[in-house]
């Protein structure tokens, strides 16, 4: 009486073949052992095709999350139950609105319009503004008529420079009155508040340790 049987251990194929003796003689098997170093073809264009469908997965995943992370000056004002987040659908599926960050304090929105209009038609922009001063703070809100062109504009021009510095581009639930305006202690944004490295572009060093340095030689 003899069987055979292939057996696989990751890339290596085993063919085990065995005969058993006559009952009354000897009940143990003999197996001989045959070592395929690849793979039969039906298993190998299995494992390439499930490799090639991951690969894709991975790709369309890593692109849905880049494109639809939220902005970082989203509203989060008021209390949300764990109902409501069930309930509530994503700001961002339509999304037509744009926050625009790491610009430069003297980057005019004329500049701004002109690059960003490649992408498609503008139909409302608003400059980031110091609270105090009214002067541009380094961020603005750039708002499209569809979707599809607020995509495109964080695809082209997300990660692109501008006045010399790379734009950083979000997708937003869209522009309310009051956000226009830096959350920093000082009027700006709040990363200028405690940035110890000198930037030209946005104010020098940061605000706080501006303030120290000029209380400090009032004193001296």
């Amino acid at each position: 009486m003899a069987g055979s049987g292939l057996v696989t251990f990751g890339r290596i194929a085993f063919l085990l073949t065995g005969k058993t003796r006559l009952p009354g003689t000897c009940s143990r098997q003999t197996f001989e052992l045959t070592i395929s170093p690849t793979l039969p073809t039906s298993i190998t264009k299995s494992a390439a095709a499930a490799t090639a469908d991951m690969s894709h997965h991975q790709q369309h995943q890593s692109t849905v999350e880049r494109l639809d992370r939220p902005s970082t000056y989203y509203d989060k004002s008021g209390k949300r139950t764990r109902d409501d987040a069930a309930n509530k659908e994503d700001p961002l599926k339509d999304a037509t609105t744009l926050y625009v960050g790491n610009l430069s304090f003297y980057t005019t929105e004329e500049q701004i319009h002109e690059l960003f209009s490649k992408c498609g038609e503008i139909k409302r922009l608003v400059m980031g503004l110091d609270r105090f001063a009214k002067t541009p703070c380094g961020f603005c809100f750039v708002e499209y008529y569809t979707h599809e062109d607020a995509l495109d504009c964080m695809k082209y021009i997300g990660g692109t420079k501008l006045d010399e510095r790379i734009v950083r581009t979000d997708l937003d639930p869209g522009f309310k009155e009051g956000r226009q305006y830096g959350r920093g202690k000082s009027g700006g944004q709040v990363r200028d508040e405690y940035r110890e490295d000198y930037d030209a572009g946005r104010g020098g060093y940061g605000r706080s340790l501006q303030g120290g340095k000029e209380m400090g030689s009032e004193y001296d």
